[in-house]
């Protein structure tokens, strides 16, 4: 028998859906022309319904949870989820025009954010990955890389954070042209910012590399493997949204299709976190100790 909690989500996801086709179908033109995405009225009424509905349940679970690393697991999935939101929302928010130092200063802020939360996601699945597996392996030696690994992620993010809050603090728009350009400081001084500007992408990379191998070693371990088999979901829709057939157009099929995507990642990060720990469970276990307790009282 399905889940009342799952049903509600798959339901909540599916009004999102609709009410934005509706929205899309009586206001013309109210698409993002920039990303082929919904504007800012229909993304809400699109993600409004079903991602904090995700990110409720994600907090739930993280309390119900006694195991520190499950606890951590649920917060980073949780953190994954409100991040998403964020970064989709404020894509569409923000304007598309010629970019000022305030709105690169933004959008740097919601994509470095995104890829941070997403590691931060991967190492908690490593880990809790490892204790899952009764060898106890440490996939490709993740706990002597994943130290440096954060060290170099932060101070990349620091930089070019820097570099714009310098520029929006003097108003100096040379610099901002010369880095739009790629002309600041010279070639190898470019070349350099453009490696650390654009090292987040060593991020997904680790996840395509990592992922696959943890959900096979978490094959003992049934609520950590649908875990991560609902979220394999999530990186699918992002794929498709930026790079699919509908990428940068804007269209009513693209619409569509985007908005059809959003709503199954939506739904597929709620069924993700609650892999962790069905709660229902939780609490008929719960409601049979009590029983027992008190028969023995008795």
């Amino acid at each position: 028998m399905p889940d009342k909690a799952d049903v509600l989500g798959a339901v909540l996801a599916t009004i999102g859906f609709l009410g934005s086709g509706v929205y899309f179908f009586l206001v013309p033109g109210s698409g993002s022309a920039s990303s082929g995405g919904p504007g800012v009225v229909g993304f809400l009424i699109l993600t409004l319904p079903i991602y904090p509905y995700a990110a409720y349940w994600t907090l739930s679970i993280r309390h119900a949870l006694a195991v520190p690393l499950y606890k951590r697991q649920a917060l980073g999935i949780g953190f994954v989820i409100l991040a998403l939101w964020g970064t989709l929302g404020a894509f569409v928010v923000l304007p598309s025009g010629q970019p000022s130092p305030l709105v690169a200063f933004e959008s740097f802020l919601a994509f470095y954010l995104l890829f941070i939360v997403l590691f931060y996601w991967i190492d908690a699945s490593v880990l809790t990955s490892r204790r899952s597996d009764p060898l106890l392996r440490d996939t490709l030696y993740w706990s002597r890389i994943r130290i440096p690994l954060w060290v170099v992620i932060i101070t990349t993010t620091l930089i070019p954070f820097t570099l714009l809050g310098y520029i929006g603090i003097t108003s100096d728009t040379t610099i901002f042209n010369q880095l739009g350009a790629g002309t600041f400081g010279g070639p190898a001084i470019s070349f350099a910012l453009n490696v650390i500007i654009n090292f987040p992408v060593v991020i997904p990379i680790l996840g395509i590399v990592y992922l696959p191998i943890i959900a096979i070693r978490s094959k003992w371990d049934r609520s950590l493997r649908r875990h991560f088999e609902w979220f394999a979901l999530a990186p699918l829709a992002l794929l498709w949204i930026f790079f699919g057939p509908f990428s940068g157009t804007n269209s009513l099929a693209g619409d569509a299709s985007n908005g059809l995507v959003l709503a199954i990642a939506g739904y597929a990060l709620y069924r993700s976190a609650r892999s962790l720990a069905p709660i229902n469970r939780l609490q008929a276990v719960e409601s049979e100790t009590i029983s027992v307790a008190d028969v023995g009282i008795s």
